[in-house]
C-alpha cells in the first residue's frame, strides 16, 4: 500500500518538468544507498536469520485505478512524498552524524523532557517502517522543527 509513496528515479521521471517532482528527486537521490545502509545495519542487530518481508505479493492499488484517477492521485500525494523523503533524509543525517547532529538530537529531546531516541527509518522490506517513522515525526515534532531551524548544524 506505501508503494504510491516511494519516489520515482531520475530515469524513470524524465522530462518531467514540475518543481514538485523536481525537488522529490533531488531528496530521493541518494536513498537507495541509504536504504541499504539502514538494512545492513538492522540485519546486524537483528541477526541474519530474521526474517524480512518479500514484496512480491503486494498488490499495487494503484494500477486498478483509472487513467484519470490515476494521475489524480499521483498528483495529490506528491506532498505526501515530499515530507516523507526529508523525514527520511534528516532521520539517516542525525544517526549517521555521530559528532554533530545525533548529540544535538538528543540534547534537544532532554530539554524538551522527551525521551532521547533515534529517529526511526522506513525501509522498504519493513511494512510498517513508514508509518513508525511518520507517528515518531508526530511525536517529536517539536525537536524536528528546532534542529532543522538551527542553522549552525547546517540542515
Amino acid at each position: 500500500m506505501l508503494r504510491q509513496f516511494d519516489a520515482k528515479t531520475v530515469g524513470e521521471a524524465e522530462g518531467e518538468a514540475d518543481g514538485d517532482v523536481r525537488a522529490l528527486l533531488e531528496l530521493a537521490d541518494t536513498m537507495a544507498e541509504e536504504d541499504a545502509e539502514t538494512l545492513a545495519a538492522r540485519r546486524e542487530e537483528e541477526g541474519d536469520n530474521e526474517p524480512f518481508e518479500d514484496d512480491d505479493e503486494w498488490v499495487d492499488e494503484v494500477e486498478s485505478l483509472s487513467p484519470e484517477e490515476r494521475a489524480e492521485f499521483l498528483e495529490r500525494v506528491v506532498p505526501v512524498k515530499l515530507v516523507l523523503a526529508k523525514v527520511r533524509k534528516l532521520a539517516f543525517k542525525i544517526v549517521n552524524s555521530s559528532t554533530i547532529l545525533l548529540p544535538a538530537w538528543y540534547e534537544l529531546c532532554r530539554e524538551l523532557k522527551l525521551a532521547p531516541k533515534l529517529i526511526p527509518r522506513d525501509v522498504k522490506t519493513r511494512w510498517n517502517s513508514t508509518f513508525d517513522m511518520a507517528i515518531a515525526t508526530v511525536e517529536y515534532q517539536e525537536p524536528y522543527k528546532r534542529i532543522t531551524a538551527d542553522a549552525e548544524l547546517g540542515l
